[in-house]
Order: C-alpha cells, then sequence, then structure tokens
C-alpha cells in the first residue's frame, strides 16, 4: 500500500500534475496512515524525487545495452525500487522486489514487470560505478548547475546539494522579541501562538531590511500566502494597518487561519499582485516573487527539473512586472521589499538593475546561502522610487 501510494504521488508529481507536497497532504488528511507509515511514505516521495537523476544514471548501469527506453510510469517504479535499495539501508531486497513487482502488475503491462523483477535480482551481486559528471552526481540538471556556475564554484554547488538532497530540519520562530529568534521544531506546540513554523532565512532578510526604517504606517504584501511574512510584518511593526493580496483562493483560506489564529486582522483580497489596486498609497510594499524556488530545493523537490531557461525567463518576466505595478502603489518615501527564496543571479541581483531608474536600491542587496546551520537560500533588497 505504501509503495503504491508512493508511486501515485511522484507519477503525479513528474508528469507536473500536483506538487508532492499537495497530494501527500490529502493522504495526511485521511487519516488512514499511521505515523510511522506516513514518515516512509514521505521518505519514499520526496528521496526518490531529490534523487531521480542520479536513480537514472544506476539504472542505465543495470541495463543490458546502457540505455533506459522506459515510459514515465516504468521509469518512476524503477527510480523508487533503487532508492530505497541505495539509499534506505533497513529495508531488505528481497521485501523491495516483492513490494515493487507487485505495484508493477498494478500499473504496467508483463513485459515490464518481467524487466524489473529480472533488474532487482541484479543488486544482489551488482557493483555501480559512482557517477562523476555534476549532473549526475548531484541529480540536478545542466542548466541549473550551470545558472549557479555563473557565481558558485564547482565545490560550493556541490556544498548546497549536499543540504538539498537530504530532509529539512523545520525550525519554530519564537515570537514576542527579536524576529530572529528561533528554537527546533516541536510538534507538542503547533497549537501555540506564540511560536510560528518557518525557516530562519525569511527573518533574517526582513530584519536586516528594517533596521533603521521609520515605522511603517501602511503595509501591503503583494504575495501574501500562507501568511508568514506578513506574521513578521506584524511582529515587526504591530501599529500599522496591514493589506494582503494573493491569486489563489485555496491559499488565501490557510492564510486567513494564520490570521485568525494569530490574531490579524488584515485587509484581503484575491488577485494577482500585478492587477492589485487600492486607494492611497502604501508606506512599505513586500514583493515575495514567485520564483525558481533555486534556495529551497530540499522542500521543493521538485522544482530542480523544472528549472530552465523558458520557465526562468517566464518568472523574471513576472518579477518586473510585480516589481513596476508595486512603484505605482507606492507612497513618496516609501519602500519595496523586494524578497525570493532563489538563489540565482538572473532573479536577483540581474533583475534589480532591469527596474532602474523606475526603482532603486535604497541599501545594500542581502543574499543567503543554504546552510547547514537550517538556514534556507533567499535574497532580499529594498527599493525606492527612481529620481
Amino acid at each position: 500500500m505504501i509503495r503504491r501510494l508512493a508511486y501515485n504521488c511522484l507519477l503525479a508529481a513528474f508528469k507536473e500534475e500536483l506538487f508532492l507536497v499537495d497530494s501527500l497532504a490529502e493522504i495526511r488528511a485521511k487519516g488512514t496512515l499511521s505515523k510511522r507509515d506516513f514518515a516512509l511514505l514521505e521518505t519514499l516521495c520526496y528521496g526518490t524525487m531529490r534523487r531521480a537523476l542520479t536513480l537514472d544514471f544506476y539504472g542505465k548501469q543495470l541495463a543490458a545495452s546502457g540505455k533506459l527506453k522506459l515510459k514515465l510510469k516504468e521509469r518512476v517504479l524503477l527510480r523508487l525500487a533503487l532508492f530505497q535499495h541505495l539509499y534506505l539501508d533497513k529495508i531488505p531486497l528481497h521485501a523491495i522486489a516483492f513490494e515493487m513487482v507487485k505495484v508493477a502488475k498494478e500499473v504496467t503491462h508483463p513485459q515490464f514487470v518481467k524487466f524489473l523483477n529480472a533488474t532487482l535480482r541484479k543488486l544482489e551481486t551488482f557493483t555501480f560505478k559512482e557517477p562523476t559528471a555534476l549532473s549526475d552526481k548531484l541529480s540536478a540538471p545542466q542548466y541549473l548547475i550551470d545558472e549557479l556556475s555563473r557565481r558558485q564554484s564547482r565545490e560550493e554547488i556541490e556544498a548546497f546539494f549536499a543540504i538539498f538532497n537530504h530532509p529539512p530540519e523545520p525550525m519554530m520562530r519564537e515570537r514576542g522579541g527579536d524576529i530572529t529568534t528561533f528554537i527546533p521544531f516541536d510538534p507538542s506546540r503547533l497549537d501555540d501562538e506564540t511560536v510560528y513554523t518557518q525557516n530562519p532565512t525569511p527573518a533574517t532578510l526582513m530584519a536586516t531590511l528594517a533596521k533603521g526604517m521609520d515605522a511603517p504606517q501602511k503595509i501591503l504584501d503583494l504575495c501574501a500566502a500562507p501568511g508568514g511574512k506578513l506574521l513578521l510584518l506584524h511582529d515587526l511593526f504591530p501599529k500599522a494597518e496591514l493589506y494582503a493580496c494573493d491569486p489563489s483562493e485555496k491559499r488565501l483560506e490557510r492564510l486567513r487561519a494564520n490570521c485568525k489564529k494569530y490574531g490579524l486582522n488584515p485587509h484581503i483580497a484575491c488577485c494577482k499582485g500585478e492587477e492589485y489596486s487600492a486607494e492611497g498609497g502604501f508606506d512599505l510594499i513586500v514583493i515575495d516573487a514567485p520564483c525558481s524556488n533555486s534556495g529551497v530545493l530540499h522542500k521543493r523537490a521538485e522544482a530542480r527539473y523544472r528549472i530552465d531557461k523558458h520557465s526562468l525567463d517566464e518568472q523574471c518576466k513576472l518579477q518586473l512586472i510585480l516589481l513596476r505595478h508595486a512603484a505605482t502603489l507606492l507612497n513618496d518615501g516609501g519602500e519595496i521589499w523586494y524578497m525570493t527564496c532563489s538563489i540565482l543571479d538572473r532573479e536577483n541581483e540581474d533583475l534589480i538593475k532591469k527596474v532602474a531608474p523606475l526603482i532603486k536600491p535604497k541599501g545594500e542587496m542581502v543574499r543567503i546561502l543554504p546552510n547547514l546551520k537550517g538556514g534556507d537560500g533567499g535574497f532580499a533588497s529594498s527599493l525606492g522610487k527612481g529620481e
């Protein structure tokens, strides 16, 4: 059952129908799995997704021709089987083979079932060659590696993926004091309004931008759901009037629930950020822009495979549109905080240069790289109207 569920989730994610986080949330909500079984399901899904290209590299070695001519559903099954054998040392090979062949019989044809069974039997004595090419070694598309190489060395890129290819460490922000005070995740405090489950990077970025700034009276969060940054803004500027918008009604449901839990009362609109309109201007506009997620690939496991020139071009176009629209909503002397969870120059420093002279940086640009202390990668810059 667990393997079949993992297969279903992975297939939907590789087909770009659903993110893993959404498929897994639906399964969790049904309440049919024990904590132990659900933990295994998460491990199978995220681990297989993170290591997909590396698993393909190993899979080719098992094929007689050295090539894998498989349909997507077949490739997903082989990846899932190889992940368990290569990365989970507590599951014996005979159990992996039995479970995966059983799933294959349900979703594929007899010819592939025979291939999978024979392939998995080879693993008892097979010795793999280790990958040398970065793409195979890190399970990262070459385009993404090339983009990272514009600023980072090979050693730094490998260090990033040493983080990205393992589960993230969840943390909680303690409220009521310095917004950069974090503690290890404690599931017993999920209903506690004095903490918020969040990574330290957004708080650190916003705390840096807020230094020396006059307290704004009217703040707009232009890409607000699920509400983590809106809560940060409230904790930074508790007297400010808050406005928020997001184009997804489903995501806004979660934002409203968070606002109710933490006692926030923002003005909420369901619309695209680039189409938001309001009477009067804002002293501070925060744009947590849709981006490649290249700084959080350990969380957004499938995002690495969706980063290509076309998708990055489209993201950058939207980011520019959001920035230019925000400038029309900004009061004289106000600030725009542009933020991403990206570590790619194209979405960060290079993009900021493209909005001048309409908007100009008011201070330093802040970049945080993913680190072993649990921090995500991210970027932020404070901007104001140009001359």
